[in-house]
């Protein structure tokens, strides 16, 4: 199944193949993918402690389910008559994150929290952030860190693109 194939070559999760019975990749299946942006430019962040994001408010909730985009998670890539789909690796991530945090907060054992859990764990160890944060008493302090990302604004509007023209060849 090449779908299974596809989002193990996108998400680029080396140890965790997306396999369903029966379906088998090959290595030529497994390339590694990514949605096209315009341009990936840094960007500064200041990591600081939020009001929003909360755990279990409905306010909270909604802002978390606003950072999928409006098409959902899914990218369409057409290739000739065939269009493949994918997910993006930051908006898997995210929603894993938003995942946990319902678990916490219903505090019911999601079937996706083993895989989420691993998924961010691999994703983290990927991105492998040297920058050093300052600590105090043997703990690390994250108000006001300072530090540069990749400008996920380019994922975001390539996303609401993609999602857009697959609307549009699908007649939805």
């Amino acid at each position: 199944m090449k779908l299974a194939c596809g989002l193990f070559a996108l998400v680029m999760v080396p140890l965790l193949a997306f396999q369903t019975a029966g379906a088998s990749c090959s290595a030529s299946d497994r390339k590694v993918r990514y949605l096209e942006t315009e341009g990936n430019r840094p960007v500064r962040m200041v990591l600081d402690t939020s009001t929003r994001y909360e755990l279990n408010t409905t306010v909270g909730a909604e802002e978390w389910a606003h950072l999928m985009p409006s098409g959902g998670h899914l990218i369409h890539l057409q290739d000739g008559d065939t269009t493949q789909t994918y997910t993006s690796a930051l908006f898997h991530q995210l929603r894993c994150l938003d995942i946990l945090r319902e678990d916490y907060v219903s505090r019911r054992e999601s079937p996706l929290r083993k895989h989420c859990l691993n998924y961010i764990r691999q994703s983290v160890l990927c991105i492998a952030d040297n920058h050093l944060e300052y600590s105090k008493a043997g703990l690390a302090v994250t108000h006001y860190i300072e530090t540069v990302c990749n400008d996920w604004t380019t994922v975001y509007a390539a996303a609401e693109k993609n999602y857009a023209e697959w609307q549009a060849r699908n007649n939805m």
